[in-house]
C-alpha cells in the first residue's frame, strides 16, 4: 500500500512538474478591445477577434485549414424539418468555473441576444431569423427558425454565437465585469486584462480537446512595429502581429525567428457617413470611388501582395461568387467629372484613421488623400486617438465623414460578408451612415430566407449592383496578415484574424 502511495505521489509532482515546465506564448500586438464579451465586442477588429477565439467554443468550428465544418461544442446536427435544426451536445464539458456544460448553457447564450429588449443589436441582427432555442433534454437543443435558413449551420461557427454559461450575470454590474473577465469552455481563461496594456490567459487544464500547449498565454500591447520587432528578435515576445510588408527583411536577416503570413478573407475598405451634409450626394460618393488607384497602393505598400477586390465578395463563395465582375475601377477623368456633377462646393472631407489600427492603412489613407486633391477635392487625414473615434462617433458629429474599415468574411456566403456588415443590424446603417434602398434590404433578407441557391445568387449580385451605385463606402483590397514568430513555435495562422491556440494548433519543440 505505502508503495503504491508513493508511487501515486511522484506521479501527480511529475504532472504537477511538467505543467510547470509548460512554456509562456507572449504576443505582441497592435491593441486590444474594450471588452471580452463575444456578443458585445463583434466589430472589434483584429485584436478582438484573436484574443477571444481561444476564450469560448462555438457549438459548430469552422475547419480553416480543410474547409467546411467540424464539431464543436455539439458532436452532430440535422434538420427535423425546413425550420428546426436539432444538435447534440458534448457530454463531460466545463466551463472556466467549473460548472457542467449543458443544453441550459444553449438556450441562455441564445436568449440573452435575441430577447428583444437586449442591448445585443448587431449579434441580434445576425440571428434575427432564430425564433426559439428549446432545451429538448440535457444534451439536446433544438434552434427554430422564423423561416428555413440555408446558412444557420455556418451562422453558429460565428463569434457572437460562442456559448456563456446559464446565468453568466444577471445586472448591468455583473454584465459589466463579465466584459471584463468572462467565462467560457475554451483552452484557455482569461485571468487578467487591461484594455490598453496586457491580457493573461491561463490554460484551462480540463479543457474537452486535451491539455493546451502553453501553460500562460500574454497580450502585450506594443503599438510601434519597430518596438513589436525589437522585442520578437530579442526573445520578449514569442510571436508579434501586423507585421509590415516593408519590415518582412528586417526579420528575415536575424536568425531564430521567421515570417509567417497569410492572406485573409477580410477586405480593407472606407466607411462614408451618407448623412453627413458634405457626403451625402452619391456621385461624390462615386467620385471618391474611382479616384482611388488601388492598384498602386497595393504595388506600393503591399508589394503588390494585396490583391484588388472585384467589389464586396470573397472567393470562398465559391459559386456565389462574380468573377466576372469587374476589378474596383480607377478612372479619374470620370471622377472628376462626377464631382463636377455633385452638389459638392469645397468642403474639407476628413478621413478619420488610426496610427496602428490596420496595417499600413495610415500610409494608404495618406496616398487616397492625395489621390482625392487630385481630382479637385479638400482632403484630409485626421489621426484619432483610439476606436471610439475610428468607429463610434455618431452620425451627426461634423467629424463623422470618411473612417478607415475592415470587412471579414464572416462564413462561407454573402450573407456572411456583404450583409453581415451592412444589414440594417451592420454598423453603417445601426449607426445611422447610411440609409440604405429598400430594394437592397428586401433582397438580403429574401436571401436568407430562401434555400434555392439560384434566386440567393441573383439576390446577391444585385445588391452588389446597389451597393456600389450608392457607394456607402468603397473595397480596396484582400488584406494579408504577416507575423514574426520564434523557432521552435508551431502554430498555424488561418485566413482569418481568430489566434487558434487549442492543442491541435500549437506545439512547442
Amino acid at each position: 500500500m505505502r508503495r503504491a502511495l508513493v508511487a501515486l505521489v511522484i506521479a501527480l509532482a511529475s504532472v504537477a512538474w511538467a505543467q510547470d515546465a509548460r512554456p509562456t506564448l507572449r504576443i505582441g500586438v497592435t491593441g486590444l478591445p474594450d471588452g471580452l464579451d463575444p456578443a458585445v465586442n463583434i466589430n472589434i477588429g483584429a485584436n478582438g477577434f484573436r484574443t477571444l477565439y481561444s476564450v469560448f467554443d462555438r457549438l459548430i468550428h469552422r475547419d480553416f485549414l480543410a474547409g467546411g465544418l467540424q464539431p464543436g461544442l455539439a458532436t452532430a446536427w440535422h434538420w427535423v424539418d425546413d425550420t428546426t435544426l436539432e444538435l447534440e451536445l458534448r457530454h463531460g464539458v466545463k466551463f472556466h468555473d467549473g460548472s457542467d456544460f449543458g443544453s441550459d448553457d444553449v438556450v441562455y447564450t441564445f436568449e440573452r441576444i435575441i430577447d428583444p429588449a437586449s442591448d445585443f443589436v448587431t449579434a441580434r441582427g445576425t440571428l434575427k431569423n432564430v425564433a426559439q432555442v428549446e432545451a429538448v433534454d440535457e444534451y439536446t437543443v433544438r434552434i427554430h427558425t422564423k423561416t428555413p435558413d440555408p446558412v444557420l449551420e455556418q451562422v453558429l461557427t460565428m463569434q457572437e454565437t460562442a456559448i456563456l454559461p446559464a446565468g453568466a450575470y444577471a445586472t448591468p454590474e455583473e454584465a459589466s465585469r463579465f466584459n471584463q473577465l468572462p467565462v467560457g469552455t475554451g483552452p484557455y481563461e482569461v485571468t487578467s486584462f487591461s484594455t490598453g496594456d496586457q491580457l493573461t490567459l491561463t490554460a484551462f487544464d480540463a479543457y474537452w480537446e486535451g491539455q493546451p500547449a502553453a501553460k500562460e498565454v500574454v497580450f502585450r500591447v506594443i503599438p510601434e512595429t519597430a518596438a513589436r520587432i525589437t522585442a520578437l528578435v530579442n526573445g520578449e515576445v514569442d510571436i508579434i502581429t501586423a507585421v509590415p510588408p516593408d519590415q518582412l527583411d528586417t526579420i528575415r536577416r536575424f536568425s531564430g525567428v521567421a515570417v509567417r503570413e497569410a492572406v485573409l478573407d477580410n477586405i480593407h475598405l472606407l466607411r462614408y457617413n451618407t448623412n453627413n451634409p458634405a457626403l451625402s450626394d452619391k456621385l461624390l460618393r462615386q467620385a471618391m470611388n474611382l479616384a482611388i488607384d488601388r492598384q498602386l497602393i497595393s504595388d506600393a505598400l503591399w508589394g503588390g501582395a494585396a490583391e484588388v477586390t472585384r467589389s464586396h465578395q470573397f472567393k470562398a463563395f465559391g459559386d456565389m461568387y462574380d468573377a466576372d465582375r469587374p476589378v474596383d475601377v480607377y478612372d479619374p477623368q470620370r471622377a472628376r467629372e462626377l464631382l463636377a456633377e455633385s452638389n459638392y462646393t469645397g468642403q474639407t472631407i476628413y478621413l478619420n484613421a488610426h496610427p496602428t489600427w490596420y496595417v499600413n492603412f495610415m500610409a494608404a489613407s495618406e496616398a487616397i488623400v492625395e489621390m482625392w486633391r487630385a481630382i479637385g477635392i479638400d482632403a484630409q487625414v485626421r489621426v484619432v486617438s483610439g476606436p471610439a473615434e475610428l468607429f463610434g462617433l455618431a452620425a451627426d458629429d461634423p467629424m463623422a465623414m470618411v473612417n478607415t474599415w475592415s470587412n471579414s468574411m464572416r462564413y462561407a456566403d454573402p450573407a456572411g460578408g456583404l450583409w453581415a456588415n451592412w444589414s440594417p443590424s451592420g454598423p453603417p446603417q445601426a449607426s445611422g451612415y447610411w440609409n440604405a434602398p429598400e430594394e437592397f434590404n428586401r433582397l438580403g433578407t429574401e436571401a436568407l430566407q430562401t434555400t434555392d441557391r439560384d434566386v440567393r445568387r441573383a439576390d446577391y449580385w444585385r445588391m452588389l449592383d446597389i451597393w456600389e451605385d450608392e457607394a456607402p463606402g468603397t473595397t480596396l483590397y484582400y488584406s494579408v496578415e504577416f507575423y514574426g514568430i520564434r523557432d521552435g513555435v508551431n502554430w498555424q495562422p488561418y485566413s482569418d484574424f481568430y489566434m487558434d491556440l487549442r492543442p491541435s494548433n500549437l506545439s512547442f519543440d
